[in-house]
């Protein structure tokens, strides 16, 4: 794929960005579905894909410095209601420039079609719908992120952020155990993240509150222990 659609693909994802951080869910989700659909269409050129692979393979960015270089953090830690991994994914120039691979593009963009669907079912009257869809788009996410081990190992900020996302999904809906399951699988990553030492939780005071919201979530939904009364 040229640098040209690249860049422009990039840039109409962070034009979304900014709809959503306004509250523009609606045309947030519609542009990115938009976007979305004919950058497959472009990857499925065998030639422009050919490119793509010698132009951004060798990448060494992964979508967890997208998450977290080029703009701060906002989610916050609310007492009163379960932590939501809130920021849409906008990708800095300095990370265009370095090149990022066409599947990560396509990863951040579904991302942030989720969190449109996410935050505009918190805004409406009628979640279902919305909710239904988050739900599918981050599922999605999850699969193709388990698909290759590798990545799965690179961004571990981001399937966090999914299985967080996807966990509160199913507790707004009352379906207990099906969350219970994905914060088992939420904390699951968080301690192969501390048994690998790894200091990304800990770069900034924006990145702590974030994994601190992870730990609340799964220390607020585990079982009670047996025999406790």
């Amino acid at each position: 794929m040229s640098m040209s659609i690249q860049q422009r693909v990039i840039q109409e994802n962070n034009v979304a960005v900014a709809m959503i951080e306004e509250g523009a869910y609606d045309e947030a989700s519609y542009k990115l579905c938009t976007v979305f659909q004919a950058y497959q269409n472009c990857c499925e050129n065998d030639y422009e894909n050919e490119v793509s692979s010698a132009c951004y393979n060798k990448s060494s960015i992964s979508l967890d410095e997208c998450m977290t270089k080029g703009h701060p953090m906002s989610s916050s830690i609310d007492p009163d209601f379960p932590f939501m991994y809130s920021d849409a994914i906008r990708i800095s120039p300095e990370i265009a420039a370095a090149g990022i691979p066409k599947h990560d593009v396509s990863s951040i963009m579904l991302f942030n079609l989720a969190l449109a669907y996410h935050l505009s079912a918190l805004d409406s009257m009628n979640p279902d719908a919305d909710l239904r869809k988050a739900l599918h788009v981050y599922e999605l996410l999850y699969t193709m992120q388990q698909e290759n081990e590798e990545n799965f190992l690179c961004n571990l900020m981001f399937v966090l952020s999914i299985l967080n996302n996807i966990g509160i999904i199913h507790q707004w809906r009352n379906e207990d155990d099906i969350a219970a399951r994905c914060f088992d699988k939420l904390l699951s990553v968080l301690m192969l993240i501390s048994s690998n030492n790894n200091s990304q939780s800990t770069n900034n005071k924006n990145e702590e509150v974030v994994f601190r919201g992870f730990y609340r979530n799964v220390i607020l939904n585990r079982p009670p222990c047996a025999g406790a009364a």
